[in-house]
């Protein structure tokens, strides 16, 4: 018992360290502001990565007068401010570190709440990327208007929220908070959430989405296949009245309701669902 006190006692002065700590490293140090803008010509930027401890918000934007740049701005630690005006556009890639050096008491940094990143990419007509990498650690993501022949993002702690993604291929995926998409355009796309739900609108091209811990909301704009895979939580699927494909439904627990397949095309619409309910529907 004694050596429980001991050891009990012990951890509570750590924490106490940790939390006066935080005053100097997290919560009590001020951001900096900064902002850098880069410039270059047509098919010079062809891979785009960003990674960021911080909020972002990331939108696309057609050029008036045939330029191309990607500008960043917003607020976050003196250091991290600084790096930026170091990163150059190299062999075809800019990569966007927007992230601080991890500190031992890290938990207890704060300084995430308040520091938050805007991102403009300005591209001329017929310009797209071939990749665009977006990796977030902890924070909300906003996206708009992306175009690219491959994106690939994934938020370890947050939200995600996109409207107008047109991607060859894509790869969606949130550790830990809900995913939220209108106008998601793809050839091959896969979107999963671990802890939180999934809300995908007009969407187009083939798809597997995937949530382990939450609910999966579908609207297809065509009839191309999908796949979708709750393990606890409700799929809801929405198709035009144009799909005239096959169902494949599935659930350990819960209702299934879905009209009656014509079966007149290839086109298959597959759902498993180990803890909750399945639901289509077709209409305009």
């Amino acid at each position: 018992m004694r050596t429980f006190w001991m050891v009990a006692g012990l951890l509570l002065v750590m924490i106490g360290l940790a939390a006066l700590s935080s005053n100097a490293w997290g919560s009590g140090k001020s951001l900096s502001s900064f902002e850098k803008k880069w410039t270059f010509g047509a098919g010079e930027l062809r891979d785009l990565n960003v990674k960021s401890d911080y909020k972002v918000r990331m939108k696309f934007v057609k050029s008036t007068d045939g330029s191309n740049s990607v500008y960043v701005n917003g607020k976050g630690p003196e250091k991290m401010a600084e790096a930026v005006q170091d990163i150059k556009l190299e062999d075809g890639k800019l990569a966007l570190d927007l992230r601080e050096p991890r500190k031992w008491f890290s938990l207890f940094d704060f300084t995430a709440l308040r520091a938050d990143e805007e991102i403009v990419v300005t591209m001329a007509d017929g310009a797209a990327l071939e990749k665009l990498g977006l990796h977030l650690d902890s924070g909300s993501l906003t996206l708009d208007d992306a175009n690219a022949a491959t994106a690939d993002i994934s938020i370890d702690s947050g939200s995600v929220a996109i409207t107008r993604l047109s991607a060859g291929k894509l790869n969606l995926e949130a550790d830990s908070g809900s995913i939220k998409a209108d106008g998601i355009q793809t050839n091959d796309g896969e979107v999963s959430a671990d802890s939180g739900s999934i809300k995908l609108e007009h969407v187009t091209g083939p798809l597997r989405v995937q949530a382990d811990s939450g609910s999966i909301k579908l609207y297809k704009d065509d009839t191309s296949n999908v796949e979708l895979k709750a393990d606890s939580g409700s799929v809801y699927v929405h198709l035009p009245e144009s799909y005239a494909g096959d169902f494949d439904l599935k659930t350990d627990s819960g209702s299934i309701f879905a009209p009656e397949p014509k079966r007149e095309t290839k086109d298959l619409v597959k759902v498993r669902a180990d803890s909750g309910s399945i639901r289509i529907e077709q209409g305009p």
